[in-house]
């Protein structure tokens, strides 16, 4: 696979403290992947281009389309983590219509521990 066929990855860092987590949106239609309710509690809310949502600590998927979850049917997600998780994508067969975004940010006070999440956005299906 040559890099204009391959998966666009892009990593952003946040490197002031936040209070809360970025909100991040899709790059297309510009809905928020998850908004926040009044008790603090984060609710997904995916548009027709999200694919996923991996979230780096506890290394797990907060979200997954149906397109996503056939395309990791049988693969081994164990030790899934944002260190390999360029590598993941790209075997998964997704060309160039294809963004992630790797996005690092810390908690403030006392939480100064980095975080880094992972938003997939696929292309493919702009309308």
């Amino acid at each position: 696979m040559n890099s204009s066929t391959k998966p666009q990855y892009a990593e952003i860092e946040y490197p002031f403290p936040l209070e809360e987590p970025p909100v991040i949106y899709c790059p297309l239609c510009g809905n928020p992947t998850y908004e926040l309710n009044d008790r603090g509690e984060f609710k997904v809310n995916p548009c027709q281009h999200l694919a996923f949502i991996f979230l780096g600590d506890p290394s797990t998927f907060a979200y997954k389309s149906k397109d996503f979850e056939y395309r990791i049917t049988g693969k081994d997600l164990k030790d899934l983590s944002f260190e390999n998780f360029k590598e993941f994508i790209e075997s998964l067969g997704y060309d160039n219509k294809f963004l992630t975004l790797e996005v690092t940010h810390r908690g403030m006070g006392n939480r100064r521990i980095w975080y880094t999440d992972n938003y997939g956005f696929d292309y493919a299906l702009y309308q």
